[in-house]
């Protein structure tokens, strides 16, 4: 009888969670389902293509290019995507973004297999891939606003991001595996199935989305009230330049395939391991992510995923043993659950209601920031060396999160009362 109260005190202490509450909503559910399978997609083809790549070029530049290029044109995107979802059914945004997600997938796969692939091919695919794939995750993380509540939000974004981390758990491990034992085409395939499933998921969506109080405006107009709206924002004046130091966070995967092949001498396989583990550390960055409920001191948790970041990604490039590599990698999974969450959540309690579409294209922008940092790493790793570039910018990161939050009382108060 005891041990059946204790049960059910428990089980009243977890259904109060945020996180619980939020998982009651069937078109949240739904979110999630659509998001963790493109995100598999995404790590799928992006390991793929890495390992591709290096395979038709040798050249770290080559593999941060194709990745990081297009993500110069994609930041303008992430602003314009913003604008869109304030003003458009963002519920068939994104059912026409994964649409044409899942048919430039098809594409890769079709051209790789039949050997007539070449790097401007994944050069030009890769440009159209990151804008579409920015409009999806502003009108993706905007969706979330409109179903949770702003108190429930860190919880939301929390959940949000534990399936993206469900994506970095399993998505490199069975692709290594597949490049390992099937060859680098059914890789593609695989992200192929993965985006189909996403556009599934998406399509049985039911959600009433808030219809836009004004539609008299230019979308040129509201592009600019929203650049202007940032500028005149403090506090978002800071988290963007937070934003410019997750630059770092992009130049790690970039050094990863060399670092497996050439200096650990581990191949396919130890590629996919390290990828994995970092997967396994985000799962216990989700668990206590969700369990941590509504965090309340976001300017604090942000400098500590800088500093965390900055530590392990030296200590990743100072090894030469592959389990110290998997070890640290494990770490990095905790802070890249962590930080997005944060952020986002950040960003989305420093701006209004009106700019709620807008306040998630700023966020889709500092993402794509940090993909731009595949260029940044590629090209500095070919002029430096993998390990003097990666501990560059690592340093550069922690000085830069150390002086916003010494600098910025706005940063620092950031959700200490639900609000800024």
């Amino acid at each position: 009888m005891k041990s059946s109260l204790t049960f059910t005190a428990k089980l009243a202490t977890w259904q109060r969670w945020d996180a619980v509450q939020i998982l009651r909503l069937p078109a949240y559910r739904h979110l999630l389902l659509g998001n963790i399978l493109n995100q598999m997609g995404r790590e799928a083809r992006m390991m793929a293509q890495a390992w591709l790549i290096l395979a038709l070029t040798n050249s770290d530049a080559w593999v941060g290019a194709v990745v990081g290029l297009p993500a110069i044109t994609a930041a303008v995107m992430a602003l314009i995507s913003g604008v869109l979802a304030d003003r458009f059914n963002r519920r068939t945004m994104l059912i026409i973004i994964q649409l044409v997600l899942t048919g430039v997938a098809l594409l890769t796969m079709l051209l790789v297999a039949a050997d007539l692939i070449h790097i401007w091919h994944l050069l030009a695919l890769a440009f159209i891939i990151s804008l579409v794939d920015v409009s999806g995750m502003t009108a993706s993380q905007t969706l979330i606003m409109d179903q949770a509540p702003r108190v429930q939000l860190f919880s939301a974004n929390a959940v949000y991001t534990a399936t993206n981390n469900l994506a970095i758990v399993v998505s490199p491990a069975l692709t290594g595996l597949i490049i390992a034992h099937f060859g680098v085409t059914h890789a593609f395939g695989f992200s192929v199935l993965l985006f189909a499933g996403a556009l599934w998921a998406i399509t049985n969506l039911r959600i009433a989305t808030p219809i836009p109080e004004r539609t008299d405006t230019s979308i040129r107009h509201d592009f600019q009230e929203g650049v202007h709206y940032v500028r005149q924002t403090p506090v978002l004046r800071w988290l963007m330049v937070i934003g410019l130091t997750v630059i770092a966070v992009g130049v790690w995967p970039v050094v990863v395939p060399r670092y497996a092949r050439d200096v650990l001498n581990a191949g396919a396989t130890g590629y996919g391991a390290i990828l994995s583990a970092r997967g396994v550390g985000g799962l216990v960055g989700m668990i206590t992510l969700i369990s941590a409920g509504n965090v309340k001191r976001l300017g604090r948790v942000l400098l500590g995923c800088a500093l965390a970041f900055a530590l392990l990604a030296i200590l990743f490039v100072q090894t030469t043993v592959l389990w110290t590599a998997v070890a640290t990698s494990f770490g990095l999974g905790i802070i890249f659950i962590w930080w997005p969450a944060t952020l986002r959540t950040a960003v989305q309690l420093s701006a209004t209601d009106a700019m709620r579409g807008r306040a998630m294209g700023l966020f889709s922008l500092m993402m794509q920031i940090l993909t731009f940092g595949w260029l940044v790493g590629g090209l500095l790793s070919d002029a430096i060396g993998s390990q003097l570039a990666m501990m560059a910018m690592a340093a550069l990161c922690a000085a830069g999160n150390l002086l916003v939050y010494m600098r910025s009382a706005e940063v620092r108060a950031i959700g200490q009362d639900g609000v800024v």
